[in-house]
């Protein structure tokens, strides 16, 4: 069961136009800065919003390789199936995602990467 509950304040801006949207992105980075300053942190120093981008990068960089840039295997489900050559011959005539699943989990060896 979800148990909702009301949050504690609420404050509503009410803007005179769209364009004034941008005054209050630069209010509020502003305030994030000035309370970062207070609590003596740099509120936007965010490792983890860096490894994400660096694991990004290699994640795009791992697929590329290993599916030649070509088109998945399967797209199932939301879930997209890339492979190298071998694997393509492997996994051929697998259409159904579980069935494509169990194929790859035999073939995994020691030092392979899924992501």
């Amino acid at each position: 069961m979800l148990a909702w509950r009301k949050p504690a304040s609420v404050a509503r801006i009410e803007l005179a136009d769209l364009i004034n949207l941008g005054e209050e992105f630069f209010l509020w980075e502003m305030a994030t800065a000035v309370a970062g300053s207070i609590l003596g942190i740099n509120a936007f120093d965010q490792p983890m919003s860096r490894r994400a981008r660096l694991h990004q990068a290699f994640l795009e960089e791992f697929r590329e390789r290993t599916s030649g840039g070509g088109e998945p295997i399967l797209i199932a489900e939301g879930i997209r199936i890339y492979g190298d050559e071998a694997n393509r011959k492997a996994l051929k005539g697998r259409i159904e995602l579980k069935a494509m699943l169990a194929a790859i989990s035999g073939r995994i060896q020691a030092g392979d990467m899924l992501h």
